[in-house]
């Protein structure tokens, strides 16, 4: 059986390379003013990181005892699910409406793939800290490391 803290890890990991693609997107951005690509390389790491986020989440939710927002405070986590939710749903649409019409100003899409990957980018810095903040929890003793559920008496 996997320990919980090894899984914390790797899902932290995950969420530190989904940061990673996003962040290099960005730089490519800031890089290549004039070319086309990387508006195209950051709307898809865009929305290839945050459906791999849900894909998981969703994954979870057919565990047992699967809680999505086991740290403290949730809402911070409920508000990067939406925050990740609209930055998809936007490279999405991106994606789609320049690809039928060809027609949105190279201006218009760095401008939209500046905001979409921070904002991925942004949820994914959250979702590490979420791990970092269980892994700590177990190694200190607070959660138990086969379910990471609060240690009673603690």
């Amino acid at each position: 059986m996997v320990r919980f803290s090894s899984l914390a890890v790797l899902v932290g990991l995950v969420y530190f390379s989904y940061f990673l693609v996003a962040i290099s997107a960005i730089v490519s951005l800031s890089v290549e003013t004039t070319l086309l690509w990387p508006v195209e390389f950051a709307l898809w790491a865009t929305v290839s990181t945050t459906s791999l986020h849900f894909f998981f989440q969703m994954v979870g939710f057919f565990t047992t005892d699967y809680n999505p927002y086991p740290v403290n405070p949730k809402w911070i986590f409920v508000l990067a699910d939406i925050i990740a939710a609209g930055a998809l749903g936007a490279a999405s649409v991106t994606i789609l409406l320049d690809g039928s019409t060809g027609g949105l100003p190279i201006s218009e899409l760095r401008l939209i793939s500046y905001v979409v990957t921070s904002a991925a980018a942004t949820t994914q810095v959250v979702c590490f800290f979420k791990t970092m903040v269980l892994f700590f929890d177990v190694s200190g003793g607070r959660r138990d490391d086969e379910f990471g559920q609060w240690v009673e008496n603690c």
